[in-house]
Parts: structure tokens; sequence; C-alpha cells
């Protein structure tokens, strides 16, 4: 009994064998990344009740950390950020990559253009209700319900914009207003369902505002509201 005991101990008191830590990292990040995919790809057309941000970035000088920061302080959840972006600062870039959950990083190849960054963001996006924002920031607490109020009011309503007359923006000419029906705007809150209405944005035209104004003019003169930026944007 004694030896038996004995060798009980000694069986008891053997150091199991060591794992290897490099595979054992390996094979989680696996099993992890699997999951990841198998997540995303399922949760791929889901929608929340609440309001994808979308702010188009093409300038490395553009403070869009602080426009982050002004929204987050202003905007009531839920609602989530996706930057659109084409030209940030490195900066800016690395400020994005550790952010997570609510802010999104949408960037596009080289060859691309903002609009088609622009449209990429807008088919990422999992909002009952959709915002471009580009070249105004917020200064009015809840600014988005606001617009929202805008848009549900009326059930024709399609589109709420932001006039950027009011922002310091310069206007597009006269003539090409008149000539292309197009609209000044900073903002413009509307639902997903308008894209399938009046399409994407115009990839080939030079300019943000050009596009943007372009699609606006899309959307027929009675389903659009228009709002001055005074005490919402600046």
């Amino acid at each position: 009994m004694r030896r038996r005991g004995a060798r009980l101990r000694k069986s008891l008191t053997v150091a199991p064998p060591k794992a290897d830590l490099v595979e054992g990292r390996k094979d989680g990040y696996m099993i992890g990344y699997s999951y990841g995919v198998q997540h995303g790809a399922k949760d791929s057309d889901c929608s929340f009740d609440g309001v994808s941000i979308i702010i188009p970035i093409q300038d490395p000088y553009e403070d869009v950390i602080g426009k982050i920061r002004r929204i987050e302080a202003l905007t009531p959840h839920p609602y989530e950020l996706l930057i659109a972006d084409v030209g940030s600062s490195e900066g800016t870039r690395k400020y994005m990559r550790r952010r997570i959950g609510v802010v999104r990083h949408i960037s596009g190849r080289s060859d691309q253009g903002i609009a088609e960054v622009l449209n990429k963001a807008l088919r990422a996006a999992h909002g009952k209700k959709l915002v471009i924002l580009y070249g105004c920031t917020p200064v009015m607490d809840d600014w988005i319900g606001r617009m929202t109020d805008e848009l549900d009011t009326a059930s024709a309503t399609k589109s709420v914009c932001v006039n950027f007359a009011q922002t310091g923006v310069p206007l597009l000419l006269r003539e090409e207003l008149d000539t292309h029906n197009r609209l000044n705007a900073c903002c413009a809150l509307f639902r997903p369902e308008l894209l399938s209405d009046v399409g994407w944005l115009d990839v080939g035209l030079p300019s943000l505002q050009e596009s943007m104004s372009e699609w606006l003019g899309r959307v027929p003169l009675q389903y659009r509201t228009m709002l001055y930026a005074d005490g919402i944007f600046v």
C-alpha cells in the first residue's frame, strides 16, 4: 500500500508537457477570425433603429477628431459614425484605428475619388436613417433630432437638407444652379430607400459638392425640405 501511494504521489507531481504558446495563439487567432467572418456575414444586412452619420474626408488638415468629438457630445444614441476617407492625416487614421464600436473607418484605394468611397460608406451603413455631413459641424444639442422631426413630420418628405449659404461655404454659380437644378447643402438626412429611388452619387463629377448637389437634385422638389444652418451648424 505504501509503494502504491508513493507512486500515486509521484504521478500527481509530474509536470504536464509544456504547451506551445505560439501555436496556441495561432489557433486562438484562427478560431476568433473564423467566428468574426461568420458573424460579419450573418449580420451584414442587419439594421438598427438609429442614424448612420457619414462624414467624407479628403483634406488632411481638416479637424476630423474635433468634429467626431463634437458630434458625440451633441448626438443622442443610437447612432453610428462612418468616416469615408480618401485623404485624412496619419494622426487621424491612427485615432480612428484606436476607436471601436460606434466609429467605423471606411477607406478607399488610391485610385478612388471621394464620391466613390462615400457610396461605399452608404452601402456599409446600418441605420434606418442616413446622414451625409460635410463642410459643416453641428453646434446644437440633439441637432439630429431637429432634422429627424422634419423628415418624419410629412410622409411625403424624402430628404432634409441644410443650406450651404449659412455656413460660409461658397455657393455654386447661379447659372450652374439653374441649369443643373443643383442644391447647395452641407448636410442631408434621408432613409436608405431613397438610394433605390434616385440611385447612388455620380462618381464622375469633379468635386464632392457637385456630386452631392446633383444627387439631391434628383429628388423631386415636393419631396425635399431645406433648413437653414444658422443655430444648427457652423
